[in-house]
């Protein structure tokens, strides 16, 4: 505050009051004239300044946003006994960011419930962030973020399930793979800010974008939205793949629901409630080959429909004969190949050019349900409260899913994936002001999410219909995964299912504010409490690739591939025996303090540090393994409780040591703790920044921080302790002995032949595990930033930001044992360690990313706003997941 010589006025007066719910704060300015409200309610304001000696002056419609640090500098004119009122009109603050050095973009409530959105995702809106990209397709946010249709963003070269979403302050994220437990509407929602890069030291655990979000509340007065938005193919033109000579499709969406808001007692107590329901019905092309009636039949005397050529002899594996006029007898064909070409329809295009004769006509249902209720006391001057819950169901219905261990198109209709989602979000708040410069804010919340994935198959008994044995253990009850080289996809083709996870995540965080001259100091710590259960199967169902060249034949044990899957003739299988559930439970730790200096009335400065730490999950129930780093064919087994005798007698993991030479040492012989995980204590974060106005105006600011930025791992690696022998074997199969020359395959002197029997039963090849190493570490990332912002005209502002960041120790899928090729000359071929190639999270990964970031924003009068962005940057990894 400043008297018109530029001097600043100390100890005068300063009111603050919300006239929505009649909230009011008082404070003195500082020495120096520094006077500031911590810790407000996103919210708009009105300001008035008493000083004696000056004119009294009163600001109205100033909006504050969700974590905004708002300046505003006021100039009182010397007292003539008149009292000045501004009425500034919402969104007065000055539109120059001039106390902090982040990259932010605020998606203000116009925005959130106005702008036109196919189905209504608030994420969708983070992409308009200037540094914003949607994630690259099939990763982790498409396959694990449901909750919000597979939705989500990278911001600044960051991975997209590095970003971190809270609400109201209490954790959005399901910490399996990071993504959402909860999914509210874009009518519960207030604003939400999206900090991208130099953000402060309370701010943590990921290195991506911190979403923070309000939900709206309640104030004096009444109010309320009713609404449906539909989509329908009656509207609608044909897609490039929609069937020519049939009629379009169908597609229904409609999205629909209502809010209500108001007070439960004037300027005390207001209530805010919300409710939306999403429908869709949604038809999905798909074209295909599928195998003809005459294929079926073991009748390969026609044309290839893959090739249209004549087929080539088809070898009776048996006596190394062509089978008679390249027909497979009837009775050679294997039951299991009959019973799922009896699932596959018939081509509808039997006529088609070669390579595609069937259009397949799949209906993906979205049905979603979701409530959000809140209520907001004051209960002295001194203290307000809230509390607010959400409640999120979600049902899915997605009919492709392709084999990612395969090149095909998707299996027909009949034999999708259902995704499921439930989530509850508690949230509990207490504001306390201890002393006009010292605020104290207090949350707890409770989330709970369970997410289910399943094949729509996977509980039809096929195998045991079949009287198929498998070794015990998996919950997969579906239909074998196929793949026969430039056919669709057969079966339950979504091979890592079932997946289940459910968390219940505790959370307790405190937050204190003390201003203090021209220091602001802040302190808070943010404790949580997780227990998991994880069930992660792969290759459940069992999966099966047949492989030879569609032209030669090479590589086929009788000459052509789907002559293979007639014979029961895989080339390689996979499938789980054993049971990878399990409950675990672990802590996060998270503290910070933070200071934000005004060294000048032009130059503020920013700093702090923050520690946090993710404990590592300890299975409840005991059961944990893990690959032995050194030895591929060797699995550490938890031991604490003297489990590791009576893990390792499983039938099945005794007759692979006997068969392979698996072996398996104790926690305790290995020196590891029972988690099977060492800690990682190395989350020390400094953060640097600082913010310049050259002019002293507010019209012209210079903005760049620094710091380390944590990004702690996915917690999917819980379940990853318990995928390795004897908790969990990945039988694996081989038919390596169709390359010992005819007839060799059930010779002594070859491997044994492969077949679904042997391939459920045992596999004929050591067997794979999926694991985590016990070093396993959290990344982290440099990052830095420097902005010029200036105000072009009142209201228009011009943004350019240079933005880098460079990260370390981030994880990857890896090789433990992978195999050393033959080179030219040099004959090489062997894996270091005994045994096969084993799947192992390694945190080695580093990325850099460099990006010239251009924003310019313009707000007009009557709310109407422009923003445009524009973002050229590069990243660039050593492995992207």
């Amino acid at each position: 505050m400043f008297d018109p010589s530029g001097a600043v006025i100390p100890g005068a007066s300063v009111s603050l009051r919300n006239p929505a719910t009649g909230e009011k704060r008082d404070t003195r300015t500082s020495d120096v004239g520094f006077y500031s409200f911590p810790l407000l309610p996103v919210g708009t304001y009105e300001l008035e300044f008493l000083a004696r000696g000056f004119v009294k002056k009163s600001l109205k419609g100033l909006t504050v946003q969700v974590g905004q640090i708002a300046r505003m500098d006021v100039t009182l004119k010397i007292s003539a006994k008149e009292f000045v009122v501004i009425d500034a009109g919402s969104g007065s603050l000055p539109m120059v960011e001039t106390a902090s050095p982040a990259i932010v973009d605020e998606i203000d409530n116009r925005r959130v419930t106005e702008l036109p959105l196919n189905g209504r995702q608030f994420s969708q809106l983070a992409l308009l962030a200037a540094g914003a990209l949607p994630p690259y397709s099939n990763g982790a946010t498409q396959q694990f973020n449901t909750p919000a249709l597979g939705l989500g963003f990278s911001v600044d070269g960051q991975r997209s399930e590095r970003n971190n979403f809270s609400l109201d302050g209490i954790t959005l994220m399901e910490p399996f793979a990071y993504s959402l437990t909860v999914n509210p509407s874009v009518d519960a929602i207030r604003e939400f800010k999206v900090l991208e890069n130099s953000y402060s030291a309370e701010q943590g655990i990921t290195s991506g974008a911190q979403v923070n979000i309000a939900t709206r509340f309640g104030t004096n007065r009444f109010s309320g939205t009713a609404y449906e938005f539909l989509r329908n193919s009656a509207l609608d033109a044909k897609n490039f793949f929609d069937h020519p000579s049939r009629p379009i499709p169908p597609f229904r969406q409609n999205q629909f629901g209502g809010s209500e808001g108001g007070p439960l007692r004037r300027d005390r107590t207001f209530f805010f409630a919300n409710y939306e329901g999403f429908r869709v019905r949604q038809s999905v092309t798909n074209i295909t080959l599928l195998p003809p009636a005459a294929l079926r039949r073991g009748d390969f005397s026609g044309l290839d429909p893959l090739t249209g050529k004549p087929f080539l002899s088809i070898i009776d594996p048996a006596t190394g004969q062509p089978f008679q006029g390249k027909q497979i007898p009837d009775s050679r064909i294997d039951p299991l190949s009959r019973a799922i070409l009896d699932r596959v329809p018939l081509p509808s295009e039997p006529e088609a050019p070669p390579g595609h004769n069937n259009v397949n006509v799949g209906l993906r249902r979205v049905t979603t349900d979701q409530l959000t209720v809140r209520v907001d006391h004051e209960l002295t001057p001194r203290h307000q409260m809230f509390g607010r819950f959400v409640y999120f169901t979600s049902e899915q219905l997605f009919p492709f899913i392709p084999n990612t261990f395969a090149q095909n198109p998707s299996a027909p209709p009949g034999f999708g994936t259902n995704k499921n989602d439930t989530g509850r979000n508690l949230a509990l708040g207490v504001t306390s002001v201890l002393r006009p410069t010292l605020v104290n804010d207090f949350r707890a919340g409770y989330g709970y999410y369970f997410g289910t994935k399943e094949a729509r198959n996977i509980h039809s008994n096929f195998l045991q219909d079949l009287g198929i044995a498998r070794a015990p253990g998996s919950t997969n009850r579906g239909i074998p995964a196929i793949n026969v080289p430039g056919f669709a996809d057969m079966g339950d083709s979504d091979i890592f299912q079932p997946q289940l996870r459910k968390n219940n995540t505790f959370q307790f965080t405190d937050n204190v504010v003390w201003v203090q001259g021209r220091h602001t100091w802040k302190f808070g710590g943010d404790l949580r409490r997780l227990r998991l259960f994880y069930l992660v199967e792969d290759f459940g169902q069992g999966i099966f690739s047949f492989s030879g060249d569609p032209l030669t034949g090479v590589g086929s044990v009788s000459g052509n591939a789907f002559a293979d899957f007639l014979l029961g003739r895989p080339f390689l299988s996979l499938a789980q025996a054993g049971n990878s559930g399990g409950n675990d439970r672990l802590d996060y730790f998270g503290a910070y303090f933070s200071d934000e200096f005004h060294a000048t009335r032009r130059l503020t400065l920013t700093y702090g540090l923050r520690e946090e730490f993710y404990s590592p999950p300890t299975n409840a129930d005991g059961r944990a393994s893990i690959l032995d780093p050194s030895d591929a064919l060797r699995s550490i087994v938890r031991n604490d409780r003297g489990q590791a005798a009576s893990l390792a007698s499983d039938p099945v993991a005794q007759k692979l040591q006997q068969t392979f030479g698996l072996a398996f040492v104790t926690s305790q012989q290995a020196g590891l703790p029972p988690s099977l995980i060492r800690p990682d204590w190395s989350g020390w974060a400094p953060r640097f920044g600082f913010a310049y106005d050259p002019s002293g105006q507010g019209k012209t600011a210079v903005r760049g921080g620094v710091g380390v930025f944590n990004s702690l791992g996915e917690l999917d690696y819980a379940a990853e302790t318990r995928l390795s022998a004897p908790i969990t074997e990945f039988l694996f199969g081989l038919d390596l002995c169709r390359f010992f020359g005819p007839g060799a395959c059930g010779q002594s002197y070859a491997p044994p032949p492969l077949s679904y029997g042997l391939a459920y039963r045992l596999g004929n090849a050591p067997p794979v595990a999926i694991s985590s190493p016990p070093d396993i570490r959290n990344g982290y990332v440099y990052e830095w930033s420097l902005s010029v912002d200036h105000e072009l005209s009142p209201h228009t502002v011009l943004s350019a930001s240079y933005a880098g960041s460079d990260g370390h120790k981030l994880p990857r899928r890896a090789l433990q044992n992978q195999g050393v090729p033959n080179l030219p000359g040099q004959r090489l071929g062997y894996h270091p360690q005994p045994g096969s190639n084993q799947f192992v999270r390694a945190t080695d990964v580093n990325s850099n990313y460099n990006a010239m970031i251009l924003r310019l924003e313009r707000r007009f009068s009557g709310g109407l706003s422009f923003v445009a962005g524009y973002t050229f940057g590069k990243s660039i990894d050593t492995a992207s997941g």
